[in-house]
């Protein structure tokens, strides 16, 4: 008899939920679908990433949680693992599992704890790209870390709240609140007086078959006198040949390139923005660290970096790169990335300096050698890493600029060239 009432209790108990479960494994397609439209589609805005999580915040209960956080978090997984197995890891099959263990893992954090302390988990580790806090960034332009600490502030107050019709009205308040000053503050930004244009053009980079060939449509492609910045890891910081080329391409044109470079850095190689010209492709050879004008400190664990911020070499000279703050792969992702761009009030007090990103997606491609589209199916992971540095240069009150190796190049008119 006892055995026959557990058995009523526990079952009956799952017929009872399950209309709700339903409906969970109902919303995880749904939630999916927004993040992935929200990530990758250039008209939809990035904030709609964040729907799911307002709704698991609407909900409260647990599930409602793990569902929506673990539809947030299986794109940047699914990429971070998509991209490791392009770059030829030797265990695929660990990359995967590792993957969908780390997605349920942070959805069950969520349903235990709260969307909240998940993020700020998340945020925690260094190199994890995708944080919420970045579509969250896009409904905080200009507002920079005080903005975004206040609204996490009212988040948790917001989520510690006991009675459900409370934390619903508290929330619909903070939703309307950063939903008119993200509008108003767009409606602003539309008049050219208050947004003028930057001296940088963005153009498409040639396409050839292969390395060699692009880079000699590149060259054919710059005018003389100009300024230049091509994209990542367009050659490695010994590969005196390359160097010769490009150093060959200033001096002959009068020519200002920063280009990005791929340099040692103890087991792994990190990415590094080199400037070449007539004064640091002068002969003899000069001092390899004299091109340097910036080191990423953050990069892919074990194969562009470690899982901590890397040392800069104090050899840097000051004051390079024309007033330029640089970025490069995995940093336009990553907030601990931002931290100097978001906490530099030097330059919020005068003419804020751009910010220029450096990528390059070939790890994305099945040959790096092929034209720069993505096979069919790929989510274009240059969508996501652009709406994640607009939100965050957007929250510093900067201008932000791409260079995709590959994709595109950025060229600065010869009139504005440095001397």
């Amino acid at each position: 008899m006892r055995r026959t009432e557990a058995w009523i209790r526990r079952y009956g108990a799952l017929v009872r939920d399950a209309p709700g479960l339903g409906l969970q494994l109902l919303f995880f397609p749904i939630g999916a679908g927004i993040t992935y439209a929200a990530f990758f589609l250039p008209a939809v805005p990035f904030a709609l990433a964040l729907l799911p999580l307002v709704a698991g915040l609407w909900s409260g209960a647990r599930a409602a949680r793990f569902t929506t956080m673990t539809s947030f978090m299986i794109w940047p997984v699914f990429l971070s693992a998509w991209g490791l197995y392009g770059l030829d890891v030797r265990a695929p099959e660990l990359v995967w599992s590792l993957a969908a263990a780390f997605v349920i893992l942070f959805g069950l954090l969520a349903g235990q704890i709260g969307i909240l302390p998940t993020t700020l988990l998340l945020t925690l580790i260094p190199v994890f790209p995708a944080s919420p806090l970045l579509p969250l960034a896009t409904l905080l332009p200009g507002l920079g870390l005080p903005g975004l600490f206040g609204t996490l502030t009212g988040l948790a107050l917001i989520e510690a709240t006991r009675k459900v019709q409370w934390r619903r009205n508290l929330l619909m308040v903070l939703i309307a609140c950063l939903g008119a000053w993200a509008t108003g503050h767009a409606l602003i930004r539309e008049n050219p007086a208050q947004h003028p244009r930057s001296d940088w053009r963005e153009i498409p980079a040639p396409v050839a078959v292969t390395e060699r060939g692009r880079w000699l449509a590149i060259r054919e492609q710059m005018p003389d006198s100009a300024t230049v910045v091509l994209g990542e890891n367009v050659f490695a910081a010994k590969d005196s040949e390359a160097r010769a080329f490009w150093c060959h391409a200033a001096t002959s044109r009068n020519l200002i390139l920063y280009l990005g470079v791929a340099e040692p850095y103890g087991d792994v190689t990190r990415g590094a923005v080199w400037r070449l010209d007539t004064k640091t492709c002068a002969k003899p050879p000069i001092a390899l660290t004299e091109p340097v004008i910036h080191h990423a400190a953050l990069g892919i664990p074990h194969l562009t970096g470690t899982w901590g911020p890397m040392r800069s070499t104090p050899t840097l000279p000051q004051g390079s790169g024309e007033d330029t703050d640089w970025l490069i792969c995995l940093e336009a992702f990553l907030p601990w990335a931002w931290g100097a761009v978001l906490t530099d009030t030097e330059s919020r007090r005068r003419t804020p300096r751009p910010v220029i990103v450096l990528s390059n997606d070939t790890a994305f491609r099945p040959l790096p050698d092929l034209p720069p589209l993505p096979p069919p199916g790929t989510p274009p992971v240059h969508e996501l890493r652009r709406k994640a540095a607009i939100a965050m240069a957007g929250l510093a009150g900067r201008n932000v600029l791409f260079a995709e190796t590959g994709r595109t190049i950025l060229m600065r008119s010869p009139e504005r060239n440095a001397p």
